[in-house]
C-alpha cells in the first residue's frame, strides 16, 4: 500500500485522493465537494469513484440519472483528473493499492452498506488509519432537496413539460390526468388574474366639479355665510310645518 510518506519524500509527487459518491443530478454541493478534496493538498491527483445503479438503488435509492451520465458529468469539472465507474460501495485496502490512493476524502457522517449506524461506517477503518480527510457539506443542497423542490411543485412540471410536446404517457399520466392538470393550472391562471393589483402607478379618476362643490363643506366666512345660513334653517322650519302629522294606531 502507498504512504503518506511516499508524497513527503518526493515533493513533485502529487498526492492521489479518492473521492467517491452516486453524484446524481449534479450540484453545487458536489462542486464545492470535489474542490475541497482538490485542494486539501498543495498538488492533488484526484480520483472519483462513481457509484453502480444497482448497489445505489440498494442501499441509497433510485437515481434520477444513469451510472453513465453521472460518471460523464463528473469528468467535466476541472478538479477531477481521474474517474472510476463503477466504484466498489466499500473501500478496501485492495482498492487503494491497486489505485495507489494515498487518501480518501468525504464528509465525515457515518455511512452504512445497509442499515446500521456508526458501527456499520464504511469509511471506520480508513479513520482509525489515518487515511481519511474530511469534508464539509453544503447545507440545503443535496439531491434529496432537489428532487424534493420538483415533487411540491409536481403539477407545475407537469404542466411546464406537456407544454414543451412531451408525451403525456412519458410521464404516465391517462388523458384523463393530464386533461385535469391542464384545466387546474387554467383555473388558478384565470384566478390570480382577478387578484387586485397592488396600485403603483395607477391614478384615481379625477371628480367632477360638480361632485367636488356638493361633497365639500361651505366654509365661506362672513355676513353672507351667516344669511346663507337662516336662510336654510327657514326653510327647514316651514317644510316641518307643512307635514302631515303621522296617524295615531
Amino acid at each position: 500500500m502507498v504512504q503518506a510518506s511516499d508524497s513527503a519524500a518526493d515533493p513533485d509527487r502529487a498526492v492521489r485522493v479518492y473521492s467517491d459518491g452516486v453524484y446524481d443530478m449534479l450540484h453545487i454541493g458536489h462542486m464545492r465537494q470535489l474542490q475541497q478534496a482538490k485542494t486539501l493538498f498543495p498538488k492533488v491527483h484526484l480520483i472519483v469513484g462513481i457509484a453502480a445503479d444497482e448497489e445505489t438503488a440498494q442501499y441509497k435509492g433510485r437515481t434520477v440519472m444513469t451510472m453513465c451520465e453521472r460518471a460523464e458529468s463528473v469528468s467535466h469539472l476541472k478538479w477531477v483528473d481521474e474517474v472510476i465507474a463503477p466504484c466498489p460501495w466499500t473501500i478496501t485496502p485492495e482498492f487503494l493499492e491497486e489505485h495507489r490512493i494515498d487518501y480518501v476524502a468525504h464528509d465525515d457522517l457515518p455511512y452504512g452498506a445497509g442499515a446500521g449506524g456508526e458501527e456499520n461506517d464504511i469509511y471506520a477503518w480508513l479513520k482509525k488509519a489515518g487515511k481519511f480527510r474530511a469534508t464539509q457539506r453544503t447545507e440545503g443542497v443535496s439531491t434529496t432537496e432537489m428532487v424534493t423542490r420538483i415533487i411540491a411543485d409536481y403539477e407545475g412540471y407537469v404542466e411546464r413539460c406537456l407544454r414543451r410536446g412531451v408525451d403525456r404517457r412519458d410521464l404516465n399520466l391517462s388523458f384523463v390526468g393530464a386533461q385535469a392538470i391542464h384545466a387546474k393550472r387554467a383555473l388558478r391562471s384565470f384566478w390570480d388574474s382577478l387578484k387586485p393589483s397592488s396600485g403603483v402607478g395607477v391614478r384615481k379618476p379625477p371628480s367632477s366639479s360638480a361632485d367636488e362643490s356638493a361633497a365639500a363643506p361651505d366654509t365661506r366666512e362672513g355676513p353672507g355665510a351667516a344669511a346663507a345660513a337662516a336662510a336654510s334653517e327657514r326653510r327647514d322650519d316651514t317644510q316641518t310645518e307643512r307635514r302631515p302629522a303621522a296617524r295615531a294606531h
